[in-house]
């Protein structure tokens, strides 16, 4: 069913459940309209800048957000309180005006594998809700029903409790809000506000359901991995990696034993050695294992989604609890859902040529909090949470590759008894379950820097990050892309001149490994209508470190400029 029939279905089940239809709607209609244009530096900035340029978007945008607010001449316990729909639609002229793209691949007919008009195009009711709102004496009670997005959490740059739309990073980098990046999702979101309770000014419970299961979207993974923001994808295929390097030396070894032995007059996995990379194996190793161990295995990688279906049988569901007193406001939450960031599964890899993104279900567990300084005239924040079953790669007892064969072999491959390849698929998948915690302090405060701006504050938000994961050892070979814990800090600081027409923004998240990303940006507008705004985002820092920024892909080696025109109403 398209989403523009869902719509329509959950307003027609406002106007029967609510028979108190308004004589009139007070309307609240804004948008904008804006095109993007992106030069990417492929050395990225630390080593040379815009040395290596390409145009990676000529994004073109018009989003539209209109509220329906039912007036009514007398009131009700129960009544409709507001309709919403959010449409954003977008047009990308890179295709048409460059070469550079025209090898990305038409859509795939499998879920959530896109072709090129997915990332060129765009029509999308992002948000269609209605809220229903009952009046019981003092308490208030309001029911949201439709596509909608929902922000959880005190975090600037983070998702530590914001976990509940996935994010879509297929067309972008660079975004206005977090709503930008966020996967709008089918729900059912139920406020109850109690009011005060003894010594707390005010409680409050949310209740969320969603059968609309996404993953985290990335853009076009097809052989060349070619499309604009697919970058990523394509520098880890080309990156050398220990394990394809053991295990494909490990065939390699096989090869000179079954020659030894009188079973084949030349060893067939030879040219195995010294191959360390996906690239190679599709080049390499992968028509050698069609003829041999492998018939029929794919000539180039294939990268599959493995997300569970929606429906109500995979109901992700959630609440949160509210309570405040005096300045401080507390939060705690509960979220049962799948892992919205896939992990690679490897156990078709050797077999097959197939890489499946898997996403196990989990739960989280979580409180955040804020609180006015008044002294200081500054919001103290923070947030934590515990993620019971988290999936990351871990590839030692990983073989990818089951049979007699492997069986036979196994003193000669050097890999004990017990390991994955031995025991099924299910064992050999390349990730292993873990507890992860995060936890993250905040503050913002505003100050007068006469020297940077004699009239206006200039605003700040610090954060310090933590994320540890339980159980853990990080290996070179097995386990390459994740530390133990990470720690991670940011600056976030804006202010305006000229009575807002020039507004200047900078944004620096250093991890501790010695890696940092920095956006830098200035926007103008003349009369708050038209406007334009100039872009930076970049990467800087130790290439090899074993930093988000760097692990899987090294980002160090991307930095994009943008210019921005706009209006907006």
């Amino acid at each position: 069913m398209s989403r523009y029939i869902k719509s329509v279905l959950a307003m027609a089940f406002a106007f029967i459940f609510c028979g108190n239809i308004a004589q009139a709607f007070e309307t609240d209609f804004h948008g904008r309209m804006q095109s993007t244009y992106v030069l990417r530096d492929t050395n990225g900035f630390q080593h040379g800048f815009m040395d290596n340029t390409s145009c990676a978007q000529w994004r073109n945008e018009l989003k539209i957000d209109l509220s329906l607010f039912p007036e009514y001449e007398t009131d009700h316990m129960i009544s409709i309180y507001k309709f919403f729909i959010n449409y954003r639609g977008a047009y990308d002229a890179v295709f048409d005006v460059t070469d550079r793209w025209d090898d990305v691949r038409d859509k795939s007919p499998a879920d959530f594998e896109y072709g090129k008009d997915d990332i060129q195009f765009e029509n999308d009711l992002r948000e269609a809700f209605v809220d229903i709102e009952g009046v019981f004496g003092s308490q208030i009670t309001s029911l949201r029903l439709g596509r909608q997005i929902v922000q959880w959490g005190e975090a600037d740059g983070f998702n530590v409790m914001n976990i509940i739309n996935p994010q879509d990073n297929r067309v972008m980098m660079f975004f206005e809000t977090p709503d930008d990046l966020a996967t709008p999702l089918w729900m059912g979101r139920l406020n109850h506000n109690i009011g005060s309770i003894g010594f707390l000014n005010n409680v409050g419970v949310e209740l969320v359901a969603t059968p609309d299961i996404r993953p985290h979207m990335f853009s076009v993974m097809d052989d060349d991995m070619n499309a604009p923001y697919a970058f990523g994808f394509r520098q880890l295929k080309a990156r050398p990696l220990d394990f394809i390097d053991t295990r494909t030396g490990q065939f390699a070894n096989l090869g000179d034993v079954l020659v030894g032995a009188g079973m084949l007059p030349a060893n067939p996995f030879a040219g195995f050695r010294g191959v360390t990379t996906i690239n190679g194996l599709e080049d390499v190793a992968f028509p050698v294992l069609d003829q041999t161990l492998a018939p029929g295995i794919n000539q180039t990688l294939q990268w599959h989604d493995n997300s569970a279906s929606s429906g109500v049988e995979h109901l992700e569901y959630g609440g949160k609890f509210t309570a405040s007193y005096g300045d401080f406001i507390g939060y705690l939450y509960y979220f049962r859902g799948y892992q919205d960031d896939g992990v690679m599964n490897f156990s078709e890899f050797f077999t097959k040529g197939n890489l499946t993104f898997d996403h196990p279900k989990q739960n989280y567990i979580g409180a955040s909090f804020n609180m006015f300084l008044a002294p200081i005239n500054a919001v103290f924040r923070g947030e934590g949470n515990l993620v019971d079953e988290v999936a990351i790669l871990d590839l030692e007892n990983c073989w990818g590759g089951q049979g007699d064969t492997v069986h036979l072999y196994q003193d000669v491959l050097g890999i004990p008894e017990g390991h994955g390849f031995l025991n099924g698929p299910e064992n050999a998948k390349g990730y292993t379950m873990h507890k992860v915690y995060q936890g993250l302090l905040g503050l913002d405060i505003d100050r007068f820097v006469y020297w940077l701006n004699p009239t206006t504050m200039i605003k700040t938000s610090w954060q310090i990050y933590w994320k540890h994961i339980d159980d853990w050892d990080y290996d070179k070979t097995w386990r390459p892309f994740d530390e133990e814990d990470n720690y991670r800090a940011t600056l976030f600081v804006w202010t305006d001149y000229m009575n807002g027409k020039i507004h200047p923004e900078m944004f620096v998240m250093y991890d501790f490994e010695n890696v940092w990303m920095t956006m830098m940006s200035v926007k103008y507008s003349r009369d708050g209508k038209f406007f334009t705004k100039l872009t930076q985002m970049s990467f800087w820092g130790d290439s090899d470190a074993i930093s988000p920024f760097t692990q899987p892909v090294n980002l160090i080696n991307t930095s994009e400029l943008s210019i921005r025109f706009g209006y907006q109403w």
